[in-house]
């Protein structure tokens, strides 16, 4: 923007441009700064995003650290007795 107003004011005092086309202009960089700040907030979070899933991933992929030989067969009951004590 500082640009535009630097550039554009040269231009007005050298007769080349009118004021409205630099308001003009001006204007439609404004009505083009959320647009352009939306943008990058969308590609930050779809970054976010990316690295999140990777890390989950990893996790999902990780193996047990449990013994599948020893677990008991689904359906079949386990019976016996809790017992708490303090201790």
């Amino acid at each position: 923007m500082t640009v535009t107003l630097l550039v554009g004011g040269k231009a007005i005092i050298g007769g080349t441009l009118t004021l409205g086309v630099l308001a003009t202009f001006a204007g439609y960089q404004f009505q083009l700064l959320w647009p352009r700040v939306a943008i990058g907030w969308v590609i930050s979070i779809a970054q976010r995003g990316v690295a999140c899933m990777g890390l989950l991933a990893e996790i999902l992929d990780a193996k047990p650290y449990c013994d599948d030989a020893r677990a008991v067969p689904n359906g079949a009951l386990i019976e016996g007795r809790i017992e708490a004590r303090r201790g």
